[in-house]
């Protein structure tokens, strides 16, 4: 299977954040500032994905990298 699923989030709460995300593949990164990240390199899967602002506001999502579906075509 390829692992070229990706997603997205904006930040525009209150630095640091703390990202943490976990499905088939799972990681963690501290962001400094606001602004737009980008995970990448997923392979398809059910994720959850939880942000932390520097006060301890959290916020938690899911979201799902869908498998991509082989073209089949039949020319006559």
């Amino acid at each position: 299977m390829a692992s070229d699923g990706q997603t997205s989030y904006c930040f525009r709460w209150v630095p640091d954040y703390n990202v943490t995300w976990s499905g088939p593949v799972s990681g963690s990164v501290v962001l400094m500032a606001d602004g737009d990240f980008i995970i990448s390199s997923l392979p398809p899967g059910i994720y959850t994905i939880e942000v932390t602002d520097a006060t301890g506001c959290t916020t938690t999502c899911q979201f799902i990298i869908a498998s991509a579906i082989p073209w089949d075509l039949d020319y006559r």
